[in-house]
């Protein structure tokens, strides 16, 4: 893909955002640069942006084009259908079983944060409980037909320390729920205060049912999560997110400050916000933009970053250093234990006998640790380097 289609396609992400101004085409694209721009919307999930860009004549494109933008757009609207009607079931299968739930991201940020919610098209449905009545959330999706599509190394693992797990829909169409206990794996993950997360909510509305979303700070820290350590390069649809909550709705500072001390996060959202305001090239600042960029981060930040972000990333380097945001000893054992021991359903996905799995993992686990005594910490760079 050219760099011009690349800053096409970020113009796209980008388009509506107060403050920006995007690169996109003043005369319509040849046959070769349009469709490579076609097919990254589509794979970032931004065809909502297109066709509007479109519609407002601010990206020009011959008949054919137009068509073909739309025709693209209203298949992602009909996988956003297939999925909220999933979720429109999930939802009242939780709440007969009595296990409260909060939405997070696609269709939560589709409804409750863009003005039209065909704007912000999203793969799969993402859903969070109680670490309480995770097992048991669990256990009812599955009973309904779910499967999850990995073990977790031993029994009550993912209630306590888990990120969540992904479960399968049957049907042949591909669908998916992630049932979420945290927002990410790994050492920021298990520094969340989960039960938090349940004190306050935010209400939509999707198919004349009222569901519940995480408040609008913890919906926009749960985004900040998402975009910089979700994948090596964010996809732009997390990007615009943050962008879309800074600039777009109310967020209350202190709020968002208070929970990145209790959670040690503030270098989270300090890179989403990098990575955004780079990717779109804006000038305009709310506070929270202002003290992201001012955070002074401590070292437990800098280091569990690294986890994530740094040229060894792996799920695998995000699981050992978690073990330095467990709190307590005997949890502490618990968590190394179950990683140094998993269960043979668990082992036989992975490295296929203990003796591989215990030597793989103390070599993580004095790889972290030496790491961590030399100071190796992630060094805050330019945005999208």
């Amino acid at each position: 893909m050219t760099a011009s289609a690349t800053d096409v396609v970020r113009g796209v992400a980008g388009y509506g955002l107060p403050g920006a101004a995007p690169t996109l085409p003043q005369a319509a694209l040849d046959e070769k640069s349009w469709d490579a721009v076609l097919l990254r919307v589509s794979g970032d999930r931004l065809t909502g942006h297109l066709v509007h860009a479109l519609d407002d004549g601010a990206f020009m494109a011959n008949d054919d084009q137009h068509a073909a933008a739309v025709q693209v757009h209203e298949r992602a609207l009909a996988v956003d259908l297939v999925l909220e009607r999933l979720l429109l079931t999930t939802m009242r299968q939780l709440d007969a079983a009595n296990i409260p739930a909060r939405v997070l991201r696609g269709p939560a940020v589709a409804h409750s944060v863009y003005l039209e919610p065909g704007l912000r098209s999203f793969a799969d449905v993402d859903l969070l409980v109680a670490s309480r009545d995770y097992d048991a959330a669990l256990a009812m999706l599955c009973t309904h037909g779910a499967r999850r599509r990995y073990e977790e190394p031993r029994k009550g693992f993912g209630r306590r320390f888990g990120k969540g797990v992904c479960l399968e829909i049957p049907g042949g169409l591909g669908l998916e729920i992630d049932l979420h206990r945290t927002f990410v794996a790994g050492p920021f993950g298990l520094a969340v205060d989960t039960d938090a997360l349940f004190e306050s909510s935010a209400k939509f509305l999707l198919g004349g049912q009222e569901l519940y979303g995480l408040d609008p700070e913890a919906r926009f820290l749960d985004s900040c999560f998402h975009a910089a350590l979700g994948r090596k390069q964010p996809r732009l649809v997390a990007l615009r997110d943050v962008a879309q909550m800074t600039l777009c709705s109310p967020l209350d500072v202190d709020q968002v400050r208070e929970r990145c001390r209790a959670w040690r996060c503030g270098v989270v959202v300090q890179r989403a916000i990098d990575l955004a305001w780079g990717a779109f090239a804006l000038e305009d600042t709310t506070e929270v933009v202002r003290w992201a960029r001012s955070h002074e981060c401590s070292l437990f930040e800098r280091r569990a970053l690294h986890a994530y972000v740094g040229s060894d990333r792996s799920y695998a380097r995000q699981t050992v250093a978690g073990l330095h945001a467990v709190r307590g000893v005997r949890d502490k054992a618990r968590y190394a234990t179950a990683l140094l021991v998993p269960n043979r359903a668990y082992l036989r996905m992975r490295e296929g006998s203990y003796r591989r799995r215990v030597r793989r993992a103390l070599r993580l686990f004095r790889e972290e640790s030496r790491r961590q005594a030399s100071g190796g910490v992630y060094v805050r760079s330019s945005p999208l380097a």
